[in-house]
């Protein structure tokens, strides 16, 4: 078993140095973390031999339309960047008419919507060479498939 954090700077920056110790990976969230503080947590990873995952919120893998494109080219570079051992999204849409929909929407646990995170998967896997996980996010209804 391996412990890891979701990083996120107003939570975890003033205290990564007593908390380091005991994980076993990072994930980074390329959507909010910038630059500077990514930087200084790859230097503090390496150092201590930590893992690191990206963990997204913009992929939109769960939408009709497919895909939201120019982010999963960011974080393919993030992820690259980085040297991440998996890419991360929820089994949601963000996006609408390529606008972002400021957070992630739950999609139906339906066979429609299971055939088109299938194809929405495939587009991603030829973005990412490292290990894919895909999670689940709370619904305030429990669908089951037809």
């Amino acid at each position: 078993m391996k412990i890891g954090i979701c990083y996120r700077d107003s939570i975890h920056e003033d205290l990564i140095n007593e908390i380091i110790e005991y994980v076993d990976f990072i994930e980074l969230m390329p959507d909010i973390t910038g630059y500077k503080e990514t930087k200084r947590l790859l230097e503090i990873c390496k150092d201590k031999n930590i893992g690191i995952g990206i963990h997204c919120l913009r992929s939109s893998l769960g939408s009709k339309e497919g895909i939201y494109r120019s982010a999963i080219e960011q974080y393919a570079f993030y992820s690259d960047y980085v040297e991440a051992e998996y890419y991360s999204d929820h089994v949601a849409y963000s996006h609408m008419h390529g606008v972002y929909l400021s957070k992630v929407f739950p999609i139906e646990y339906d066979v429609e919507n299971v055939l088109i995170m299938r194809r929405n998967l495939e587009i991603i896997l030829s973005f990412f060479s490292n290990q894919i996980l895909v999670e689940n996010i709370t619904q305030n209804s429990n669908y089951s498939l037809r």
